[in-house]
């Protein structure tokens, strides 16, 4: 009996001496970001490191003017504190990691705008990683390049490519755009922790989600089931780049070439020198833009 007291003694003992060597760190940042999917993956990296570096941490959520909690913290945004970092403001998407004086506690602030916060603190998450102690890190960075672009070079989301159509309702392989997806936000993930704020999906046409509704002739029949598929390839690509923006990412699509329907050639002549191809492009490219929320076409 003694000796299962004893056990049972040196097991408290032991768990509260690791309770006890946690640092207790609270995570300051802005209510505006606490529904922002780039910054709650910015956020989340940190504090997974950091609690793999034993601190306990708290999320701590405020608007500006609310007294912030004590102890230790890394603030991110500025809130009204007693003593401010010095120097100039900030480029755009740049940050700062300063440590701010204060007697009571250890406080690191990350300052800039909306992207250069989040950057800074996937900086400070790398810092962490790479064996650099927390109160040891300052650091100021700034783009050299407004347009910081990532390619995705084909190899998923290969449109056209039958693999994504079916002979027979419901028409479209969604298993199969649905695995891709998933791997493309994956892979935007990680491009948003790595700096990057523009993300290019290739493609060789995006003939698959264009109707031609804005030309003068109907070159899909009403019960054609182009019409379906065209709705449902649009719906696909817009999740993804709704999952990038939401980490302030933009998304550029990259064609190769335009390619046109058999049914078009015999409704108009597809000749460069025809003055009709002007429009026939500016309808497709209109009806792009209008259907997907793309912020660009690199051609």
């Amino acid at each position: 009996m003694n000796k299962l007291v004893f056990i049972i003694s040196i097991t408290m003992l032991l768990l509260t001496s690791c309770t006890l060597s946690k640092s207790y760190l609270s995570i300051v940042v802005s209510t505006k970001f606490e529904a922002d999917a780039g910054y709650q993956l910015a956020l989340k990296e940190l504090k997974n490191v950091l609690e793999k570096n034993n601190y306990q941490v708290v999320m701590s959520y405020h608007v500006k003017n609310d007294p912030l909690p004590s102890g230790n913290k890394i603030i991110v945004g500025d809130f009204e504190l007693e003593e401010e970092t010095s120097g100039s403001s900030l480029k755009e998407e740049a940050f700062r990691i300063s440590q701010l004086k204060d007697k009571k506690a250890s406080v690191l602030k990350i300052e800039g705008d909306t992207k250069g916060k989040m950057y800074g603190v996937f900086k400070l998450a790398e810092q962490l990683k790479l064996g650099k102690g927390l109160w040891d890190v300052g650091i100021e960075m700034a783009p050299d390049f407004h347009m910081r672009m990532y390619t995705e070079l084909g190899q998923l989301y290969d449109l056209p490519s039958v693999g994504y159509h079916l002979f027979e309702e419901p028409w479209v392989n969604h298993k199969r755009f649905e695995k891709e997806k998933k791997e493309l936000k994956v892979l935007i993930d990680q491009v948003a922790k790595l700096g990057f704020n523009t993300f290019t999906i290739m493609h060789v046409n995006f003939e698959d989600y264009i109707t031609y509704k804005y030309l003068d002739k109907e070159v899909y029949g009403k019960d054609d089931v182009h019409l379906l598929k065209a709705k449902h390839f649009a719906n696909h690509l817009k999740d993804i780049i709704d999952h990038a923006h939401d980490r302030h990412i933009e998304v550029f699509m990259q064609v190769y070439e335009f390619q046109y329907p058999p049914q078009l050639g015999e409704m108009y002549e597809l000749d460069l020198r025809n003055p009709q191809m002007r429009t026939i492009i500016e309808a497709k490219v209109k009806e792009l833009f209008e259907v997907v929320p793309l912020d660009g076409l690199v051609i």
